[in-house]
């Protein structure tokens, strides 16, 4: 499933973006160049929960039929990724430990890269703005190609089911 609901705009990646991360450490938690969405900006981090809540999470359960569940049944991790040439160029193939993944493209002023799903031998590359649905786990294993040219920016959500208490 591709969806856009985030707008391109360079102007925000050079001079807001950017800055935030490059000091080229890898994420604490992923092998990537990443700070998670609401340590970077928490009115954009409310904002996207509501794209998140109200479509992204019910178009998933939709589409995957996952009977009896809602989106407030899921939570998610969120963090925006920088792929350079000279720092992570691309992401070997892996599989997420998340239910299910949404990969949004933000930019497109760069040459190469694209998420390659293995299973399927094909590369992605959606418009700035749109999502790319996959389920994670066991079944899609993917990853990043790489770039040749420029900056890629990425926002990653995995999405978990909340654990209900047993009572």
């Amino acid at each position: 499933m591709q969806s856009n609901f985030l707008k391109y705009d360079d102007n925000w990646i050079r001079n807001y973006l950017n800055p935030m991360l490059s000091s080229g450490a890898p994420s604490e938690h992923y092998p990537t160049n990443d700070i998670l969405l609401k340590d970077f900006d928490g009115r954009l981090y409310e904002v996207f929960q509501s794209v998140l809540q109200n479509w992204l999470l019910p178009h998933a359960l939709n589409i995957y039929q996952i009977a009896g569940k809602k989106a407030e049944d899921f939570a998610d991790e969120t963090f925006l990724v920088r792929y350079t040439t000279d720092n992570q160029a691309y992401l070997d193939t892996h599989m997420d430990s998340s239910y299910f993944t949404f990969n949004t493209s933000l930019n497109n002023n760069f040459i190469g890269g694209g998420t390659y799903f293995k299973k399927y031998n094909l590369t992605l590359q959606p418009a700035p703005g749109w999502s790319v649905l996959a389920p994670s786990l066991v079944t899609h294993k993917h990853g990043a190609r790489p770039i040749q040219e420029g900056v890629r920016y990425m926002l990653i959500s995995f999405i978990h089911p909340i654990v209900q208490p047993a009572y």
